[in-house]
């Protein structure tokens, strides 16, 4: 029930917003999507998330694994710099790669209209 959750609630939606909304074809290199979960979203499993009782014969399957390569970096900042340099040397720009950030602004349930304390806006 966790992973189906995370799924319907993080995971899912952000591959859909990137338009991983299927496997990728058997010939076609699988995308990489790099997780840079905060807080308790950190300790779940984000690359597990999914349907796995969907037939796995199926293209759409509501799955991470059947989807996308996850990496996790602990935050973006690290994750730039680890693509600007590789061994010592540039890594040139990709015009292919693309970016999405997802910030939750408030938390739902916390009081204090959400705001996390000690978090800037």
């Amino acid at each position: 029930a966790v992973l189906e959750w995370l799924w319907d609630n993080a995971a899912g939606p952000v591959l859909g917003l990137l338009g991983h909304d299927r496997r990728p074809s058997a010939e076609a290199d699988w995308p990489r999507v790099w997780w840079v979960p905060g807080g308790v979203l950190g300790l779940l499993p984000l690359h597990a998330a999914g349907h796995h009782t969907d037939p796995a014969d199926d293209a759409r399957r509501r799955t991470v694994l059947d989807r996308v390569v996850s990496s996790y970096t602990p935050t973006v900042r690290a994750l730039r710099h680890a693509r600007r340099t590789s061994g010592g040397r540039v890594l040139p720009p990709d015009a292919s790669v693309r970016g999405l950030i997802v910030a939750m602004p408030t938390t739902p349930g916390v009081p204090g209209l959400g705001r996390l304390p000690y978090v800037a806006a």
